[in-house]
């Protein structure tokens, strides 16, 4: 079943993109977490990016990388108005 944020999300719920990034080595939060989100906003019709980012862990200097700096100014520069 749902839980958490999954049980808000409906196709009437209007939300802005969403860029999701999540750590498969983090031991506070279950990558799995973040799947079942993501999974459901796109299932929802949402605007929606996700990024699993190897050997990280929760709040990880890794995800300060170039490449994925350049995720996220990507993702900015294309839903900034």
């Amino acid at each position: 079943g749902l839980v958490g944020s999954e049980m808000c999300i409906r196709d009437r719920t209007e939300i802005p993109p969403v860029l999701m990034m999540h750590g498969l080595a983090d031991d506070l939060v279950a990558p799995e977490q973040s799947i079942r989100l993501y999974k459901k906003l796109r299932e929802e019709d949402k605007e929606v990016e996700f990024c699993l980012v190897e050997n990280a862990k929760h709040g990880d200097p890794a995800f300060w990388t170039e490449k994925n700096m350049d995720i996220v100014e990507k993702f900015l520069k294309a839903h900034m108005n």
